[in-house]
């Protein structure tokens, strides 16, 4: 989809330059601007030394977490540390109560579910002890939840019914039972997390919203707070924002369209309706005229067969839009970021301006990274001594491990000639210091982690033809390899923990890496922008391709797994 906007005196970070200056002049640089992601300061700042004509001194910019990471001294501790610290605080519960602890395989699909339960808790600022309280009656519920009305009322009735003596399997007695040890489980978790000095990034909102383990004086430093861009808020957030208002330490700025906002049926101005209306925040904008509705506008709508095809056909559509002069007012949507990689096997890289990061998981580190796991799983699973021919195979043709061609066709000609269908770890090890790294006996989790960490930057170095943008995926994974080794370390010391086996290790291992991403360097305003649609916000360009706006996609449909009520 192709779509013509308005110009550059219109776009809302333009308007935004232009009332700072206005508002506080020469004391702008004693402004904190306060967005959700980062992607906007980059063109506020152009904006702004457009608009004033002469050097300026920079107000201070900040992502909504990194603002309200000043008013504390703990760092956010990583999804890893969250994990180990939820298996090794839960292990104690079931000690306590005399049963068996449970394995870290096992339950890292029960820590998922629970951690992001436990960060919705804290940023809507909700009492665990109530939200998991097991509640028997109506009359009950009424008192614990005097707000439900009728149809919520009836579905907690339904939902704690189905959980009565009588009805009960082994699967609702053991919720029940983890359902217990939620409120002691919760407050368990972030005491420990307190002792290493490490909090999560939903208990420093609630901190912050309560006063309590910050320094709410924090904001004082600013002559000014500005939020632009928000839309939906949490409930520690809107008390956060609320209190700043009324003391009068802030202001918002929030890009809206008459088109969805005047209209109560328009569900994408709900929140900022909410914002404005309800909460009573004060918007620095009147909101504009309908120019979603502007007819001059075109709009033109392509049909393609498959995903990888809707990259393929870019050049059909920019025949003169990558023009130096022309890129920087243009930007392609992914709707699906999962299309990034058909973008850049299209278009030239030195015409795009790629906002977002690399996925790792798409990159050949990673497919070397998952065929050592492969290998190490495989040998650990085995006698330790022996490993089957075809990762074998696969790791000689390896493009990035650059073994000796002699040595490569003599293991290929034991294959082919000899049928040989496995091999000793020891004949294998002698291919040097790589093959040593890779065939080797599982020792312990951080052990495997050095390895992998070790033949990464012997790769990085010795490979003279690597990209750049290799070097940066490398030294990226093996930054998180260091993370991870710490916290398996810290595991391993706790008594209360099992020991690891080797193939959790593994999947451990990969889930870490195939979650990273490598940002794309290069000048931030020039070129064609490729961005996600969430780095979007906030930003206006006269011609927007929207890539991957299907049925599923745009509006994304997903259902988040949780052990609380949608209704609670």
């Amino acid at each position: 989809m192709i779509m013509v906007n308005s110009n550059s005196e219109g776009k809302f970070l333009y308007r935004l330059a232009s009332d700072l200056l206005n508002r506080f002049g020469n004391d702008i640089q004693h402004v904190a601007i306060v967005f959700n992601n980062k992607r906007p300061q980059l063109f506020l700042k152009k904006y702004l030394a457009e608009i004033s004509g002469k050097p300026v001194w920079s107000p201070h910019f900040f992502t909504i977490q990194q603002f309200f990471a000043e008013s504390v001294s703990m760092a956010t501790a990583s999804q890893l540390k969250q994990f180990f610290v939820l298996l090794s605080e839960y292990n104690k519960l079931l000690l306590k109560e005399g049963r068996k602890t449970v394995s870290a395989d096992v339950f890292y699909p029960l820590a998922e579910i629970i951690v992001s339960d436990f960060s919705q808790i804290d940023y809507y600022l909700a009492d665990p002890g109530k939200v998991f309280n097991l509640i028997g009656s109506i009359a009950e519920l009424q008192h614990q939840f005097p707000n439900f009305d009728e149809e919520q009322l009836e579905f907690m009735k339904s939902f704690w019914g189905s959980f009565s003596p009588e009805k009960q399997s082994e699967i609702q007695k053991k919720f029940i039972e983890m359902w217990h040890r939620m409120p002691l489980l919760y407050e368990n978790f972030h005491a420990r997390l307190a002792e290493n000095n490490l909090m999560s990034s939903a208990r420093m909102y609630r901190n912050l919203a309560e006063g309590v383990n910050c320094n709410p004086h924090f904001i004082e430093k600013f002559s000014h707070v500005v939020f632009a861009g928000f839309n939906a808020l949490s409930k520690a957030e809107e008390v956060l924002f609320r209190k700043w208002q009324d003391d009068g330490k802030c202001s918002f700025y929030f890009d809206a369209d008459e088109h969805y906002y005047e209209n109560p049926l328009q569900e994408a101005g709900h929140f900022i309706r909410r914002n404005i209306d309800s909460l009573g925040l004060h918007n620095q904008f009147e909101i504009r005229e309908n120019r979603i509705n502007d007819p001059e506008k075109e709009f033109t709508i392509v049909q393609t067969l498959g995903n990888i095809t809707q990259g393929k056909i870019l050049p059909s559509l920019l025949p003169e839009r990558l023009k130096p002069e022309n890129s920087d007012s243009r930007a392609i949507i992914l709707a699906d970021e999962g299309l990034l990689l058909p973008v850049l096997q299209t278009l030239d890289d030195e015409d795009l301006n790629i906002t977002m990061g690399y996925p790792f998981e798409q990159s050949a580190v990673f497919g070397l990274c998952d065929l050592w796991l492969d290998i190490q799983e495989q040998i650990a699973s085995g006698d330790g001594t022996m490993i089957d021919f075809a990762p074998v195979l696969a790791y000689i043709f390896n493009p990035l491990i650059g073994i000796e061609p002699e040595q490569r066709i003599a293991i290929h000609k034991e294959i082919i000639e000899q049928k040989k269908t496995r091999f000793t770890l020891e004949e294998l090890s002698k291919g040097g210091q790589k093959s040593e790294l890779t065939f080797s006996k599982y020792v312990n989790p951080t052990d495997s982690i050095k390895k992998l960490g070790s033949l990464l930057l012997i790769i990085s170095k010795q490979v003279s033809e690597i990209r750049k943008l290799e070097s940066l995926l490398i030294a990226e994974a093996v930054k998180t390899l260091n993370v991870l080794s710490d916290s398996f370390e810290e595991l391993m010391n706790d008594k209360s923990a099992e020991k690891l086996s080797a193939g959790f290790v593994m999947k451990t291992i990969r889930r870490a890496l195939a979650g990273l991403s490598v940002p794309f360097d290069g000048e931030p305003l020039s070129g064609l922008q490729v961005m996600g649609l969430l780095e979007s916000r906030c930003l206006d360009f006269d011609e927007l391709i929207v890539l991957g706006m299907n049925e599923g996609v745009l509006p994304k449909v997903s259902i988040t797994a949780s052990f609380i009520p949608d209704n609670v």
